[in-house]
């Protein structure tokens, strides 16, 4: 799917603001879009006016709108949201989305049914999914890099190479996460505060400034929507 920015910002801005007529243009603009993204998720086509979930997907869609301020990355953004939406919908309505059918168990009067390439096109579909979604999150997280003057392909050079000084910087990076105050400080500032991460854990200032790009970058995966690229974070205790 093509990551390609069909808004433009005076367009959103207008629509935040509460424009009724930049809203019709902007979903006028992106109902392909949220359609596809919808159908393909739930694993059959949608249509307006009749299916529930393009419903949740436009919702989702609004949301998008009102909470991402860049064109840039937007349809990764959105199509994250939609999928997350779609998920919360059918967990609270107890409903299951459909799977895709094989071309031996569509319109062919007297195909045979075969379960294991029914199977095969199933987890084949999910994994696409899949895939597709990891490329959101990658587009996504390399935008929030940019903010910090930092670049996705940078980070395997800054990544530190003992395995005690990446435990350390994680849970320094989980400690900020969770610090709503220091949160707030990195995010308008694009910054660490050193003097309060010397104070808190007894490091170096040297150490704090020498690993800055890896703590920014883990700090914004553990504080952001990116469920993929947080299985690549060791977890507490881990020393892998």
């Amino acid at each position: 799917m093509a990551l390609v920015s069909l808004g433009s910002p005076e367009l959103m801005q207008r629509a935040r603001a509460g424009d009724p007529e930049a809203w019709n243009d902007l979903l006028r603009m992106y109902r392909d879009f949220i359609t596809r993204v919808a159908s393909r998720w739930c694993g059959r086509y949608l249509s307006w006016g009749r299916d529930d979930e393009i419903q949740v997907a436009t919702e989702a869609f609004m949301e998008a709108v009102r909470s991402h301020s860049e064109v840039s990355c937007f349809e990764a953004f959105c199509a994250l949201l939609i999928k997350r939406r779609l998920v919360d919908y059918y967990r609270k309505t107890g409903r299951t989305k459909e799977t895709p059918m094989t071309d031996l168990t569509l319109e062919n009067e007297g195909a045979i049914f075969n379960p294991v390439m029914e199977q095969f096109a199933t987890n084949e579909y999910h994994k696409a999914l899949e895939r597709e979604e990891r490329l959101w999150e990658i587009q996504l997280f390399s935008h929030e890099l940019s903010k910090y003057g930092l670049s996705f392909s940078e980070l395997v050079r800054v990544s530190p190479k003992h395995r005690d000084t990446r435990a350390q910087l994680v849970s320094m990076a989980r400690a900020l996460a969770a610090d709503g105050e220091m949160l707030k400080f990195i995010k308008d500032k694009c910054q660490l505060p050193v003097a309060a991460l010397v104070e808190r854990f007894g490091c170096s200032r040297k150490t704090v400034e020498r690993h800055r790009k890896y703590l920014i970058s883990l700090v914004i995966v553990l504080s952001g929507d990116f469920p993929y690229l947080k299985e690549y974070i060791p977890r507490e205790g881990d020393n892998s």
